[in-house]
């Protein structure tokens, strides 16, 4: 298991020479309810790249469920689970197709249903919604807090914030405000014969296709054009680089914090980890992911080879190789001055992106063999995952 702390010392202690997302945000929100003067939504821009937003959030709770709040947002597997109080909601269900699923994503025109399902009720103003909700495409959505409570990648979620669900992400909006949207990780989160598509964070009968969780090189979807540039299963995702432009894996959404062991974000431990926090601006400050909120995975591994060599990304053990056989992808830091630039549990190894710092064991030899990743092999770019790159055979991954 890995241990408990602030993201960025989780994100430290693997020597990761990137930031944490630092990039316009891959969730559009649209056809606000008649209530809200400020028109289709749109999220907040990430780190120093995004736009402000006034300081206030909304996380107020009223007495109609479980822990003094609202039903709007539990999981459910029929409408009576979506009574209480002063609510008489509906249960949306991973085999239903809503509509209003498709507004809480980049594309907009997936259609499917929420993992484990989402209690909510018809509306067209707020005031028509619980005081811990808010009319959101004609629909109650939960309200949250982005960026708090404080806690390691792997602590225990907060009971009182999106009911404590890791299939239900915090994740911030214009206005300062925040919502909890449904978002599947894996196939295991759908039912009957549908899958998981990544990028939408819905169950559906045909998930999208693409490469894994780690691969790359990928390049982003270009909205000024009507095709689909983006090679991922989930999103090609551009991290902030300390020192240059923005590196590119691809990846998918996922609840920050939670049990490593029973989630399903990412694929599951095998597939992927929840390891990128993301940021978004709220007033003058950058706030980042805590327990709970949006932030974005990394794919597992067997070898070098299988994560986005080509810009840097490889891969490491974060404690999980004797139990489940794999590592995950991260940024290998460069030693052009030979193995004085890394770590004393690394080696300056030679690769097919050049010399980068990679773990070793107490015998001097690799940790995770080169695999593609080796000089002269010829590999063509990574496939993520195993180093598979079509998703058929990743298909619990994310």
């Amino acid at each position: 298991m890995l241990g408990t702390g602030t993201g960025s010392s989780f994100v430290s202690a693997l020597r990761w020479p990137f930031g944490v997302v630092l990039v316009a945000p891959l969730i559009a929100l649209v056809g606000a309810c008649a209530s809200n003067s400020d028109g289709p939504i749109t999220p907040q821009g990430g780190g120093g790249t995004g736009g402000s937003s006034s300081s206030s959030s909304s996380s107020t709770t009223t007495s109609a469920g479980e822990g003094g709040s609202s039903v709007i947002g539990m999981a459910c597997t029929d409408d009576v689970d979506c009574f209480g109080g002063e609510v008489a909601g509906r249960c949306a269900k991973p085999t239903d197709d809503e509509p209003f699923l498709s507004s809480f994503y980049k594309g907009g025109n997936v259609v499917g249903g929420p993992a484990g399902g989402y209690c909510t009720k018809a509306c067209t103003t707020d005031q028509e919604c619980p005081a811990d909700s808010s009319c959101r495409s004609e629909i109650c959505v939960r309200n949250c807090q982005f960026g708090a409570p404080e806690g390691g990648p792997y602590d225990a979620l907060p009971a009182d914030k999106c009911h404590g669900r890791d299939d239900v992400v915090c994740v911030p909006i214009q206005g300062g405000a925040a919502l909890c949207i449904p978002m599947c990780g894996s196939d295991a989160d759908c039912e009957g014969e549908r899958g998981c598509d990544v990028r939408a964070g819905v169950c559906v009968d045909s998930p999208r296709e693409g490469l894994a969780l780690g691969a790359g090189p990928c390049d982003e979807d270009d909205d000024s054009t009507p095709e689909d540039e983006d090679p991922c299963r989930g999103f090609c995702q551009p991290i902030g680089a300390d020192d240059g432009p923005p590196v590119h894996l691809c990846s998918a959404l996922c609840s920050w914090g939670g049990d490593l062991e029973a989630t399903q974000n990412c694929g599951g431990p095998a597939h992927g980890l929840c390891a990128y926090p993301s940021v978004t601006v709220v007033g003058d400050t950058d706030v980042v992911s805590q327990l709970g909120d949006a932030a974005f995975c990394t794919g597992s591994c067997a070898d070098h080879g299988a994560c986005n060599y080509a810009e840097g990304f490889f891969c490491f053990d974060v404690g999980l190789l004797d139990t489940l056989g794999v590592g995950y992808c991260f940024g290998a830091v460069a030693c052009p001055s030979g193995s004085g630039d890394c770590d004393a549990d690394e080696a300056c190894t030679e690769t097919a992106a050049g010399p980068r710092c990679l773990e070793v064991d107490d015998q001097a030899a690799l940790v995770m063999p080169l695999g593609n990743a080796a000089p002269g092999s010829g590999g063509g770019g990574a496939g993520g995952a195993g180093g598979s790159s079509s998703s058929s055979s990743s298909s619990s991954s994310g």
